[in-house]
């Protein structure tokens, strides 16, 4: 299995204001996996997580938002801690689209 592998800060942001949050951050990163992950077929996984903070005084809340695209066999689903096979008699294809939105908040 090759697996490669990379984190792109490709924006970040912050400022600061008095009416609303102390500080929002913005920020998006790439992660790019390619493999067979234990199937006949060779797949890749694309993964951009977008991520918005907002930083008050004693409190911060945070929701990513990721964009997956996997290509190749479709028993394979994008996890968090890597991909997840499920049907192995599954085909071939190509699929898109938001994945799991988190929200985290902190006081």
């Amino acid at each position: 299995m090759k697996k490669t592998a990379f984190v792109i800060a490709l924006a970040a942001c912050s400022f600061s204001s008095s009416a609303l949050a102390q500080q929002v951050t913005a920020s998006v990163g790439a992660d790019f996996s390619q493999g067979d992950f234990g199937s006949d077929v060779d797949t890749s996984i694309l993964v951009i997580p977008a991520t918005l903070r907002a930083t008050f005084s004693k409190f911060s809340i945070s929701v990513a938002v990721p964009y997956i695209e996997i290509d190749g066999a479709t028993n394979i689903l994008g996890g968090g801690e890597g991909p997840i096979i499920t049907d192995p008699t599954a085909g071939v294809g190509r699929r898109s689209g938001l994945g799991d939105v988190n929200v985290r908040a902190s006081y």
